[in-house]
């Protein structure tokens, strides 16, 4: 009789739901954002602009800049809060909110924009690694565009790698 008891239990008992990876704010939210805004835009790119553009201009673009990352960010947060946000990210919040239309259209625009991001940030970190290698005498090829080329593509290799291996990986690895 126990025993019966026991299985009857053990069916009835729902399954332990599956829990996402949660990151936490430090990891998910902090250490991306500060990521992008102090990336190679800011740091490498700035006094090239400045010496196209001119001080003047180069403070407008900036401005421009953050008045666009500001309204973003207020959209995101009129978004998020119409309702419980459940793991997924962005285009998962974006689509379930605004319909699968809107969201679909936003979802291309954003993975276009992370692509942009991603081939800038590995340009970026190619040429700082150049001018280092420079510095020191070391040439992989020519010390110019063809050592550029092949740190290029074993940065792409290492973040292909670290794509598939998954985001918890990723953000320790940060």
């Amino acid at each position: 009789d126990e025993k019966v008891q026991q299985q009857q239990t053990r069916d009835t008992k729902s399954p332990t739901p599956a829990i996402g990876i949660k990151l936490g704010w430090i990891q998910g939210v902090l250490i991306p954002c500060l990521l992008n805004i102090w990336g190679v835009m800011l740091f490498l790119r700035i006094s090239w602009v400045v010496s196209q553009a001119g001080i003047g201009l180069s403070l407008v673009i900036i401005a421009i800049s953050a008045f666009v990352c500001v309204i973003t960010t207020l959209s995101m947060s009129a978004i998020c809060t119409n309702g419980e946000v459940k793991g997924g990210g962005i285009y998962y919040i974006i689509s379930r909110s605004l319909g699968p239309e809107f969201g679909a259209s936003v979802g291309i625009i954003f993975a276009f924009a992370n692509a942009v991001a991603a081939s800038m940030n590995t340009i970026g970190f190619c040429d700082s690694l150049n001018d280092l290698l420079k510095s020191y005498d070391v040439k992989i090829i020519d010390g110019g565009l063809n050592d550029v080329r092949i740190v290029g593509a074993v940065a792409l290799v290492v973040m292909c790698f670290i794509c598939a291996v998954g985001m918890d990986w990723e953000s320790k690895a940060q």
